[in-house]
């Protein structure tokens, strides 16, 4: 699977429901369990979570994402994808999903569990290209 933005994610930008700038988004670390679906458009879509933490540092330059490299505490399991998604905080089960990344994230694992979630350093794909290209 290629990296991927949820098709519903982008409808939600065009319809001015997201707003990059102010909006809470986390990551969460996959199991090889979870099988993206363009179809899949909220958390309890999702299977194989290991654990989630906040996106901090959020910010977009020329069209691209980015944000500090994410730590994720008491991550049991080993992370082979991850996905960004728009946090609900009234109801996190229907936080939207954002994007699927699988290829060029790495992770740095500690012996307390914690898993950083260390972004990629090309200026042109960092967290994610806002145009969806990767």
């Amino acid at each position: 699977m290629a990296d991927a933005v949820y098709p519903s994610f982008l409808d939600a930008l065009w319809n001015g429901l997201v707003n990059i700038g102010s909006d809470t988004f986390k990551v969460a670390l996959l199991t090889s369990s979870y099988v993206y679906s363009s179809a899949h458009t909220k958390y309890s879509d999702l299977t194989g979570v290991i654990a989630s933490a906040s996106l901090t540092s959020l910010s977009s330059s020329g069209g691209v994402l980015d944000a500090a490299d994410t730590s994720v505490p008491a991550a049991v399991g080993t992370p082979l994808s991850v996905v960004i998604y728009q946090y609900n905080a009234g109801t996190p089960g229907n936080s939207r999903l954002f994007c699927y990344r699988d290829q060029g994230v790495g992770f740095s694992v500690s012996e307390n569990g914690t898993v950083t979630v260390i972004w990629p350093d090309d200026a042109n794909v960092k967290i994610f290209p806002l145009g969806g290209v990767a």
